[in-house]
């Protein structure tokens, strides 16, 4: 065992409930501990103060998901806290960079990796890049290995050969139009202290620079399609089938076991895109569990122009019809029960109450059902009411994509001729809004962020229906039926 412990992500909630205990609320799928499943992992009393509250008091090789603590861990509700950061560790990786473009762009992600770390071994595959002779000048100025390809073979390519390179046990894949910060790797290694954890990803944020221009370029620039929030979360083979859940991470930094990666056969270098969820789904399907840690932050560079924000979102969405000839049981527009699903679908049509219905749907079933027991425990109402808020939320995120994203270039033609389409977007976009105004992503001025917001959406939904049309598939659309799942721990 390694000396350290696990403790609760301080980004979870305590509430108390109507017997005065205290509940642990969050995790991914959202849960609410209860105090016997917290004491029978070592903790005797949870209090608002101490959210960092022990867990472990060692951390161990190996959690088994069957323990309390793997429970926790596979929910995203702990996390390893090192009695000191190894510095070693830096000399377990290898950094390896992809790049297609600019020696500039090139220069800036090599110059913040040595800047922060200088001795670290770095690997730089250039897939064809039009400037091979500066590419190779701010390669080797930077100590890296070069590798070239003479022709242009894709991402995964580009990471599948650095990676043959490498004879460290830890390859860390960064995108050359992301910087990397300090401690960054520490932060991201120390959940490979257990064996369980295959992969890590951190938050990759909008870079602090803002393009010249137009304020809706630098709203557009500054929310990041590659940005998935200050929330924690996990993937494991349960969260992958459930689809209840963010399902992916994005390998424009991702730190990975080099065996398990070879293992897998690596990224599939028939996909331009989409690649990084395939991995991930791999990683998944063999047992193991994929972090992704928002307290450790990298930084993506803004790309060169409004049309070339546009291309890539559009680009991305063309990635869901190849994943779904690939998984397709894991690719669907939207998953949930009956009663559900045909409020969704017929809700566009009740104008502005119909929107509301279907988003208060997922917390007023849970609040005014019965009392939800488990384990001769029983959630009182107080609990009830924390948990609905946070099913609130977690629908407004989920409408958002299904009806702004997946089926924007639908419903938004229909608001010209349909009063009540028109209605129901409205509502869409106000808490949309609320939404925006809460985060910490955008540019600052809400009416430019929130048409940034629609501009990537459109152009990802636009992708995602050439990318079907091109595939000859209805997948990425298709309306999936599932049980309901209770969101609380058995």
């Amino acid at each position: 065992m390694t000396e350290g412990k696990f403790e609760f992500h301080p980004h979870l909630r305590w509430v108390r409930d109507n017997s005065g205990e205290w509940l642990v609320l969050g995790g991914s799928p959202t849960s609410l501990v209860k105090p016997g499943l917290i004491r029978r992992s070592g903790i005797s009393e949870g209090r608002p103060d101490d959210q960092a509250e022990l867990v472990s008091s060692e951390i161990p090789k190996s959690v088994p998901p069957s323990s309390h603590l793997g429970s926790l861990l596979r929910r995203g509700m702990v996390r390893p806290n090192l009695n000191t950061l190894e510095e070693h560790s830096v000399n377990l990786c290898t950094v390896i960079v992809p790049h297609l473009g600019s020696s500039n762009e090139l220069e800036r992600c090599l110059g913040a990796i040595r800047s922060n770390y200088p001795t670290i071994s770095l690997i730089v595959v250039d897939d064809f890049s039009p400037s091979a002779d500066a590419i190779e000048k701010v390669t080797s100025s930077n100590r890296a290995q070069h590798l070239r390809f003479e022709s242009n073979r894709g991402p995964a390519a580009a990471r599948n050969a650095g990676a043959q390179l490498a004879t460290t046990p830890l390859l860390l894949f960064i995108d050359s139009d992301v910087s990397l910060t300090a401690g960054s790797i520490e932060g991201l290694t120390k959940w490979l202290e257990t064996d369980d954890v295959v992969a890590v990803a951190p938050r990759v944020r909008a870079g602090k620079e803002r393009p010249a221009g137009r304020r809706v370029w630098r709203s557009l620039s500054a929310y990041h399609p590659l940005d998935l929030g200050p929330l924690p979360f996990v993937i494991t083979s349960e969260s992958v089938e459930s689809g209840n859940q963010t399902r992916y991470v994005p390998t424009a930094t991702l730190l990975m076991r080099r065996d398990r990666f070879v293992s897998l056969g690596g990224f599939d270098e028939t996909l331009r895109f989409g690649e990084d969820v395939d991995l991930v789904w791999k990683v998944a399907d063999q047992g193991g569990i994929v972090v992704y840690d928002p307290t450790v932050t990298t930084y993506h560079l803004p790309t060169g122009s409004l049309v070339d924000s546009v291309r890539k979102n559009f680009r991305y969405g063309t990635s869901l019809a190849a994943l779904a000839l690939r998984w397709p049981d894991r690719i669907s527009a939207v998953r949930g029960n009956r009663p559900y699903l045909a409020l969704l679908l017929a809700s566009p049509l009740l104008s502005w109450p119909g929107y509301l219905l279907v988003l208060s749907a997922p917390a007023l079933t849970f609040y005014l059902g019965t009392t939800v027991e488990s384990n001769s425990w029983t959630f009182g109402g107080k609990a009830r009411l924390a948990m609905s808020e946070q099913l609130l939320g977690q629908s407004a995120n989920g409408l958002d994509s299904f009806f702004l994203r997946t089926f924007g270039w639908l419903l938004i033609p229909l608001t010209i001729k349909s009063t009540r389409v028109r209605r129901f977007i409205l509502a869409t976009l106000l808490f949309r809004s609320y939404s925006l105004a809460k985060s910490d992503r955008g540019g600052g001025q809400l009416a430019f962020d929130l048409l940034s917001v629609l501009i990537a959406d459109t152009s990802y939904g636009t992708g995602v229906l050439w990318g079907a049309f091109c595939g000859h598939t209805i997948q990425p659309f298709r309306i999936q039926i599932q049980r309901r799942r209770s969101p609380v721990p058995q």
